[in-house]
């Protein structure tokens, strides 16, 4: 949190747009805890120092590869208030025991609907920031 305490008034002063990334799995890993797993913790921490330069990145495929993140209420919630500053956007497939896989972005390969991300993208919260299709597939 001091970095953000430190950080966050500088970017805003010379107005630069800091984005989060979720932890890529969203779950502990060899025991360790994870910090932005949820929409929970994204509260916490982007609301911790309130300010426009405090945003995220979207990554579809670091949050849905838990089934419990509802990525299209993530960025609503986020989108509508200006602080989805980037967008990764890819798809995984995520088996019944919780683990994934990269798919292609088609909404069929995958287990996230990429046409509703889309959608609430550009038409419900108006996101005009920087997006990629993250990871080829056959690297």
């Amino acid at each position: 949190m001091i970095f953000l305490e430190r950080v966050i008034p500088v970017a805003e002063e010379v107005g630069i747009k800091m984005a989060l990334h979720a932890d890529d799995p969203p779950r502990s890993i060899f025991g360790l805890p994870r910090i932005l797993k949820n929409i929970e913790d994204h509260h916490r921490l982007l609301y911790f120092i309130d300010s426009p330069a405090n945003g995220l990145t979207i990554c579809t495929g670091s949050l849905g590869s838990d089934i419990n993140n509802d990525v299209p209420a993530f960025i609503r919630e986020f989108g509508k208030r200006g602080r989805v500053h980037f967008v990764h956007a890819r798809n995984v497939k995520v088996n019944e025991k919780g683990d994934f896989y990269e798919s292609d972005h088609h909404t069929v390969s995958g287990s996230l609907d990429m046409a509703e991300i889309m959608k609430v993208l550009y038409e419900e919260v108006g996101f005009d920031g920087y997006m990629r299709p993250e990871h080829g597939r056959m690297i």
